[in-house]
């Protein structure tokens, strides 16, 4: 009887590298170089972020640009970055991206963009940008990190985007200022529900914390809202609601705002009977 078919196994070895290329760094940012709203403004680093679902750029930049771009004013709501903060985003625009190609060519593109304040960079092209334009990435030893667009011919070297001591300085303030909260557990949340969603953060240090109000992106489907909540460190549980008409997973380790003292935050009691009015009312709220 003939043998039963094995699929051969392979071994695969890394390329030594022989040289550095301006691309090749895996240690910096993916970033190409061009320019934001014409070909007349100065040239920065556009950093490609498959992380990001949407395109952001600076506040900030956007205003330093000579031709200033139109924002339009959206609902007010805050972004969870990487820097483990929250950061308003301000509205929204349409920005031309214009970029030379290897091959000299000067090609633009454009689309919409959050505008957002005390971003660390002047632009983030996410997801919705890089579909756009169907961006791939390469690696080569010999050619570096190279970018294309699509079926169009056009492709691009990437540079790694340096990281200065300021921008560490910044997010090392960012880190000791903020207390992350996140999800304790995976949750489903049911269309247009609200549901109490434990959670983990800086609570270990006991006493009480108020979580601030967020908006929490979610790809195209409307954001999850948080409010106020003061949550106790022995039990802490945050309602978290679910805008959206279909059933949405909240999963462990999801940030979902950030935690302060409450004392921070809250009225203090000037007498014995003003602190047992206010604990009979958070009492009462509490059940509510």
């Amino acid at each position: 009887m003939p043998k039963p078919y094995t699929p051969a196994k392979v071994r695969l070895h890394p390329r030594a590298r022989k040289n550095r290329r301006a691309g090749g760094d895996s240690h910096g940012v993916l970033c190409i170089r061009g320019h934001l709203g014409s070909e007349d403004e100065a040239e920065i680093d556009l950093r490609v972020d498959s992380c990001a679902s949407r395109t952001f750029v600076s506040k900030e930049h956007a205003e330093s640009l000579k031709k200033k771009p139109v924002i339009k004013q959206g609902t007010p709501m805050k972004l969870l970055q990487l820097t483990e903060t929250s950061t308003p985003i301000k509205g929204s625009t349409r920005l031309s991206v214009v970029v030379r190609m290897d091959d000299g060519t000067m090609v633009e593109m454009e689309g919409p963009m959050h505008v957002v304040e005390g971003m660390t960079v002047p632009v983030l092209l996410g997801e919705d940008f890089q579909q756009a334009y169907e961006m791939s990435v390469s690696r080569s030893v010999e050619d570096g990190t190279v970018i294309t667009f699509g079926t169009s011919g056009y492709s691009k070297t990437a540079v790694p985007s340096a990281r200065s001591k300021e921008l560490r300085q910044e997010k090392k303030m960012l880190k000791e200022d903020d207390y992350i909260v996140r999800a304790a557990e995976d949750v489903i949340l049911r269309p247009e529900t609200v549901v109490k969603v434990a959670v983990t953060g800086p609570f270990e240090e006991g006493g009480d914390w108020m979580v601030e109000k967020e908006m929490i992106s979610a790809t195209n489907e409307k954001p999850f809202l948080v409010p106020n909540a003061l949550v106790a460190a022995d039990n802490p549980a945050i309602p978290v609601a679910n805008m959206a008409t279909i059933p949405r997973r909240i999963r462990k380790g999801k940030a979902l705002g950030r935690a302060r003292r409450a004392e921070d935050f809250l009225d203090k009691p000037e007498s014995s009977e003003q602190a047992e009015q206010m604990a009979r009312h958070a009492a009462f709220l509490s059940e509510v």
